[in-house]
């Protein structure tokens, strides 16, 4: 598995955190917000006091980022061909 550049991934983290400093956290949809609001429900719909209760709400709130996460890491992989001559 290749490790992406550093430097793109220290650009990204730089600009998040002045963009953080700049604007603040949004008042409405938050992302952090959003996913805090769906493991109340889920909690709320499915857990219990058991192990597969509780396994079971964990799973479907972890399954989502997790997916989302590789396939976020897999879409850059994707190249232009190369504009240098043969």
């Amino acid at each position: 598995m290749r490790l992406p550049r550093p430097e793109p991934v220290a650009a990204g983290l730089v600009a998040g955190v002045v963009l953080d400093r700049m604007l603040g956290d949004p008042h409405r949809l938050h992302p952090v917000a959003g996913f805090g609001a769906l493991a109340l429900r889920v909690e709320r719909a499915l857990y219990a006091p058991t192990r597969s209760r509780g396994l079971l709400a964990e799973a479907l709130l972890v399954t989502g980022p997790v997916l989302a996460g590789v396939a976020g890491s897999r879409l850059p992989r994707r190249r232009a061909p190369s504009s240098r001559p043969p």
